[in-house]
């Protein structure tokens, strides 16, 4: 099951590299059927490849402090 989710992932990040954790997530689970817990697809997400996911609130309008 772990390499089904590493590779799942990876294919999800090269197909779509602007998607977040939550994203992700909901593609394995609703697209490719896979029965896997939030806490472990965003954990291999966040951690695979040294690459580091945003969450959709990081990338929201207005998240930032900006000086205006």
């Amino acid at each position: 099951m772990d390499q089904d989710l590493v590779l799942g992932i990876r294919r999800i990040i090269e197909e779509f590299p602007t998607y977040g954790v939550r994203r992700i997530h909901a593609v394995l689970k609703f697209r490719d059927g896979l029965k896997v817990n939030r806490k472990r697809s965003t954990g291999s997400s966040s951690s695979m490849a040294g690459k580091r996911l945003k969450s959709p609130e990081a990338c929201a309008p207005g998240s930032r402090d900006e000086d205006t």
